[in-house]
């Protein structure tokens, strides 16, 4: 069973692999914001955004 932290590398790590795929390059002028407010859905971050700033948002996936 995967950590918090190893199930949030690998999210994060999926995404930045798509995003390279989607846009053909890992050239951060050509990729700047290419992803930035496409909703992002894995086991670990629920409808997930990429703010303007950078940071990653999303709804809490932990049961209360």
């Amino acid at each position: 069973m995967p950590t918090m932290i190893q199930a949030g590398l690998y999210s994060a790590t999926m995404h930045y692999l798509k995003a390279i795929e989607a846009i053909g390059t890992d050239g951060s002028a050509e990729g700047d914001g290419a992803d930035a407010g496409d909703p992002d859905h894995d086991f670990f971050a629920r409808n997930g955004k990429i703010r303007i700033d950078g940071r990653m948002v999303h709804e809490c996936t932990c049961s209360r």
